[in-house]
């Protein structure tokens, strides 16, 4: 695994220690908090749980706290709110699409 898969694997690992030790079930911590940021399947966070990323990440000489701190998760939901509003086409003007149009109408002549 690369350095950013066992940061996504540490950072899983933290996540389901912090609530375990609170008393959540795995059950319940996957379908209401890893699932929907991490998107990835039952069998996939069980397996997460199984792997060393720590110990592999300390042999790789990486501070895996201080990677971890450094790594802001994006807030999707925010993100979507923000780009609902704009265009993505917002800087193509009509001139452009007339000379796209002109170019096909022609066709390529290469």
């Amino acid at each position: 695994m690369n350095k950013h898969s066992l940061l996504k694997v540490c950072r899983i690992q933290e996540i389901d220690l912090f609530f375990t030790e609170r008393g959540f079930s795995r059950s319940y911590i996957f379908k209401t908090i890893i699932y929907p940021n991490f998107f990835i399947s039952k069998a996939t966070y069980y397996v997460y749980l199984g792997i060393n990323a720590k110990s592999k990440l300390r042999e790789k000489g990486i501070n895996w706290k201080k990677e971890l701190d450094a790594l802001v998760p994006v807030n999707y939901t925010q993100l979507m709110k923000e780009l609902s509003g704009k265009s993505l086409f917002h800087d193509l003007t009509k001139s452009k699409f007339e000379d796209y149009d002109k170019m096909v109408k022609e066709g390529c002549k290469h």
